[in-house]
């Protein structure tokens, strides 16, 4: 009879974790409202050219607390989520799964919670009453484990994303690996008191800017590497009129450049090829 039991358990267990999609699924498209009364579209995510990364864990999950402990996701946030610093292609999602949990354990002061998942958390967080139809767009009935983390690229082909990947550089390796880097939109919106050139894009040698400003203004360059770090950051002098800054890219090596152009704290972001 012990025999019996035992294999029934594995049989449950093994038929848990079938429930996820295969990696390079295209989910279902999904929409949610976040705890601040937004609604948040994979569509419109994808259709701009975003990737997704989305968490789902509950409040009483101790290695959801654990992974939600290690920061990696606001990290993630702070360089390419819709206020990047490095680029702004992702958003990230938190998605509290269990509809049994409310607000208060949300906030950490519930009876089904170990901790304040809100506090200091700078990316969307969701806590709908019915969890399951978002779910179900990365597994059959929504039967999926806490915590689960997928990243969901912008041609919506899902991809697990381990747990045991905690630092914003790995995630992005990640995702260049699973969804490659897709260019920005070619509209890119900024005010009518400038207009900027950035040439020759691909290139072997030095990128040049040209700036044909209306006034007199602050103007500001950082070059990030594709897993955010900075390696080139030039304030420069009150500008006017036509200009031409000039990128000391030849020295980098081959590879995807974002560059942030900062007019009078307004910002554009292109992508640069190193060839």
């Amino acid at each position: 009879m012990k025999k019996i039991v035992l294999v029934l358990i594995l049989f449950i267990t093994y038929n848990s974790q079938a429930q996820i999609f295969a990696d390079g699924t295209v989910i279902t498209s999904f929409s949610a409202t976040d705890i601040n009364n937004d609604v948040f579209s994979s569509t419109i995510a994808t259709n701009n050219g975003k990737h997704i990364v989305i968490d789902f864990s509950a409040t009483w999950c101790g290695n959801c607390w654990n992974y939600h402990g290690t920061g990696v996701l606001d990290n993630y946030n702070s360089l390419y989520g819709p206020n990047g610093t490095a680029a702004q292609d992702a958003e990230v999602l938190f998605y509290e799964s269990d509809a049994s949990t409310n607000d208060n354990d949300l906030n950490g002061v519930g009876t089904n919670t170990v901790g304040d998942w809100v506090t200091g958390s700078n990316y969307k967080i969701f806590n709908e009453s019915n969890p399951t139809p978002v779910k179900s767009s990365f597994a059959n009935n929504g039967g999926l484990g806490y915590p689960t983390v997928f990243v969901v690229c912008s041609d919506r082909k899902m991809y697990r994303l381990a747990t045991s990947i905690t630092n914003a550089t790995d995630v992005r390796n990640f995702v260049n690996t699973k969804c490659g880097l897709n260019p920005l939109s070619a509209n890119t919106v900024h005010a009518a008191s400038f207009s900027y050139e950035v040439y020759p894009n691909p290139t072997s040698a030095n990128v040049k800017v040209d700036l044909n400003i209306d006034g007199l203004s602050n103007v500001r360059y950082d070059v990030y590497s594709s897993i955010g770090q900075k390696v080139l950051s030039q304030n420069l002098n009150k500008i006017e009129g036509k200009s031409t800054i000039d990128l000391e890219t030849a020295t980098l090596q081959s590879g995807l450049y974002i560059l942030n152009i900062t007019v009078d704290g307004e910002k554009i972001t292109e992508k640069i090829i190193v060839e």
